[in-house]
């Protein structure tokens, strides 16, 4: 694997960080695999080594605000694109991602922690002779809120309630409640 990676953090002021991450990869390899004659003629087939290369990018962002001494904000948006080149295979994905929280301190003994996202998969996928796919494209949206909120109800005792409420494209609607305790 090759790539190059390149990370910036800063500080523009007393309030504020910064996060900014890209990552350029390549990676040549191989698999073994089985292929056929067009006739099939070679019924149990011959055994090759196919090469494979995939190649791709990522970003990252993340910006904190530090609203106050108990309070912050942070926002985060992320892409990945990648390329995947095979004999059995051509693929191509994309991925971006987008979330915002905040953390909230009410008190000593009470923390809340509260946000939403959401995540868009595109990727088409390219089959050969041998190999197709029933839909080559597919997207999907992934749409999240979510709130938490984590009580101490004594020095060693703390209780957390909440719940993560989700949307995508394939089961719709899904709850996620939950309630802990740690001592």
């Amino acid at each position: 694997r090759s790539g190059v990676t390149s990370r910036m953090e800063c500080s523009p002021s007393d309030e504020d960080e910064v996060m900014f991450s890209l990552d350029w990869f390549h990676t040549e390899a191989g698999f073994n695999a089985i292929t056929f004659r067009d006739d099939f003629s070679d019924r149990s087939g011959t055994p090759v080594q196919s090469p494979s290369n995939v190649r791709g990018q990522s970003g990252i962002f993340k910006w904190t605000r530090e609203l106050s001494e108990r309070n912050s904000l942070e926002l985060s948006a992320s892409l990945e694109r990648l390329h995947r080149n095979s004999r059995l295979i051509v693929a191509t994905e994309r991925t971006v991602d987008l979330g915002l929280q905040q953390n909230l301190s009410l008190g000593d003994a009470q923390k809340i922690v509260w946000g939403f996202g959401a995540r868009r998969y595109d990727g088409r996928v390219d089959g050969n002779n041998f190999l197709s796919f029933s839909d080559e494209n597919e997207t999907l949206a992934i749409y999240n809120a979510f709130a938490q909120d984590e009580i101490a109800l004594s020095d060693s005792v703390n209780l957390t309630v909440g719940s993560k409420v989700s949307w995508n494209d394939y089961t719709g609607w899904e709850i996620q409640p939950s309630v802990r305790t740690l001592w």
